[in-house]
């Protein structure tokens, strides 16, 4: 059985600061716990571009993956728990995992 889990609504400041966290490491994609909707397009960290993708589901998190170049950093907004998601998508997720945003500064 899944766990539920709760998810929230980010702001731009919060994807910002956690695509910031992105460019800085080796990993292509972050994961972030949060309703899998945005409409605010890519955000800009210094010269690099990070794209803000749904990650509805594993295939949609894998298909992201398949998709972006090597230089290419994403971050996914997810509702999907750690299980739904699996192995071959948190080994290639900033940190191994999803982030939870803190919901007072989301």
């Amino acid at each position: 059985m899944n766990e539920q889990v709760r998810t929230v609504r980010v702001s731009p400041a919060m994807v910002q600061q956690r695509a910031a966290d992105l460019v800085k490491s080796d990993a292509q994609i972050l994961l972030l716990r949060a309703h899998p909707e945005w409409t605010h397009g890519d955000v800009k960290v210094g010269d690099a571009v990070v794209r803000v993708l749904p990650g509805v589901s594993q295939l949609a998190v894998l298909d992201i993956l398949a998709t972006l170049s090597t230089d290419e950093r994403a971050v996914v907004l997810t509702d999907r728990p750690a299980e739904d998601l699996g192995d071959a998508v948190l080994a290639r997720a900033y940190k191994y995992g999803i982030e939870l945003p803190d919901e007072w500064q989301a």
